[in-house]
């Protein structure tokens, strides 16, 4: 196989890998499984007449400890080379140098490094995990691609670093993008609340008239006692029914008159319609949240890890043992503990353990994310050293591409419970991503004819830091 064959495979694989990550992610967030007894069903379309607890797996924080799963694995990859060149036999250290090894208080000194890396990661990862259970998962690749900006203010801040205009160009067509993605997702929001109230109005306008007469004649409106008020609700196939009526009684006792019905109905129908666009919001500031996280662990491994020569394997299956152990011994303890609408905690981590036993595809989706968020990690710390800042910018663009394009597919093909659609203001996203490529290409000097006639030493900067970490 030719050299240029096995990089475009492997271009291909890091393409296709990290979107499947995202992708399953979000797919996981939308399917439901029988949790425990104690927790309330029928949350986002679960059909609960399978189980009463059938819900979501909103659990971005267990999420996060499959991520360091993955992340750990890269030590199988490692011990796999160290064979290998045993059997070449040559000697392979942690660390290499010259003329002399580190002593042990250098050695400890790194392991700290790579523990603060693991929890920096730990807590830009779950934020943004966090954000996309309200994001689609195409805005959140793209989103994604802000993290630019931050490392480019934070190599400036903290490293002292000079930058060029054309970057600065750069920076603003990607915060037009973010802009353009923002206002695309608001809109589709929007319009989703609108299908749905006249979806719901005809019937919900029978209901308030009914209560109406009902007010003047009560033995007209006469519920069964042994069906449930969310039964009769959901006859009537109305999403106020299910979300605000099912969460606040369960029993005709639990309704004591029938303004309060019509109040109730009045309320949900003035809620609905900006919860979508709220959340929307809350979960991409999110995502933009742990880009900054993100970009700050960049500028840290950069600095604290400058003229030191280590494996970039070991770097990535340290990051991911230290992560798990904090969020395992550290994070899930605490969430589970924390009171919330997760039920009873803000996430109940026992809950989350019972679906996966519960669910095949729950479990599958975490299985394959751990193989291919190591199968990530291996293939882009392998191909690094072979791409440009140009190539990196198309992997990334290819990448998001990639992750629109399976959701959409997931949609049209998957009976419409995944996915995402294709909306009348996909067009300002579709605008949004060719922005973001440009606004990359033209950060990382792939337009000479904008750069300044000096020489640009981030440039040179770049070249240093697209070579593994080991590269002397």
């Amino acid at each position: 196989m030719s050299s240029i064959l096995a990089k475009l495979l492997c271009a291909a694989g890091m393409i296709v890998s990290d979107g499947s990550i995202t992708i399953l992610k979000k797919v996981q967030y939308e399917s439901c499984a029988p949790g425990l007894s104690t927790c309330p069903g029928a949350k986002s379309g679960c059909d609960i007449s399978f189980a009463p607890s059938n819900h979501q797996f909103n659990k971005p924080w267990i999420q996060t400890s499959v991520m360091f799963v993955g992340e750990a694995c890269s030590f199988i990859y490692y011990f796999i080379k160290i064979l290998k060149e045993k059997w070449k036999k040559r000697k392979y250290l942690l660390m290499k140098e010259n003329k002399s090894s580190h002593s042990k208080r250098e050695i400890l000194k790194l392991v700290l490094m790579f523990a603060l890396f693991g929890f920096l990661d730990l807590i830009g990862t779950t934020v943004a995990s966090i954000g996309l259970l309200w994001v689609p998962g195409s805005a959140f690749q793209l989103l994604r691609g802000t993290v630019i900006i931050f490392t480019e203010l934070g190599s400036i801040l903290i490293l002292k670093r000079k930058t060029n205009r054309y970057r600065w160009i750069g920076i603003g067509l990607v915060v037009t993008c973010m802009i353009l993605v923002g206002v695309a997702g608001i809109l589709d929001s929007l319009d989703e609340e609108q299908d749905k109230q006249q979806a719901s109005s005809s019937s919900s306008f029978s209901l308030i008239l009914q209560s109406f007469h009902s007010l003047f004649n009560p033995q007209s409106f006469q519920l069964d006692s042994s069906v449930p008020l969310a039964h009769h609700l959901e006859s009537k196939n109305t999403e106020i029914g299910r979300n605000t009526f099912q969460s606040s009684f369960t029993s005709p006792e639990s309704f004591p008159d029938n303004s309060t019905f019509l109040s109730h109905s009045l309320s949900a129908m003035d809620n609905g319609a900006t919860s979508k666009k709220v959340l929307y919001i809350l979960g991409a500031s999110l995502i933009l949240g742990s880009q900054v996280v993100g970009s700050l662990q960049m500028v840290l491994e950069e600095m604290l890890l400058k003229g030191k020569s280590v494996d970039p394997v070991i770097m990535v299956g340290f990051e991911g043992t230290f992560g798990f152990m904090f969020n395992t011994f550290i994070a899930l303890p605490i969430v589970h503990n924390i009171p919330g609408n997760d039920c009873g905690k803000f996430e109940n981590v026992v809950d989350g353990l019972w679906m996966m036993t519960q669910s095949w595809l729950i479990l599958g989706l975490s299985l394959g994310s751990v193989v291919l968020e190591g199968t990530y990690n291996v293939l882009s710390l392998t191909t690094t050293k072979h791409l440009s800042a140009v190539h990196r910018t198309i992997v990334d663009a290819l990448t998001m591409a990639f992750v629109w394009i399976i959701m959409i597919l997931i949609k049209l093909f998957g009976g419409g419970k995944y996915g995402e659609s294709f909306t009348r203001w996909s067009f300002i996203q579709i605008i949004g991503f060719v922005v973001m490529v440009f606004g990359t290409l033209i950060f990382n000097g792939a337009f000479p004819c904008l750069r300044s006639k000096q020489a640009d030493p981030t440039l040179s900067n770049d070249a240093e830091a697209s070579k593994p970490i080991n590269e002397t």
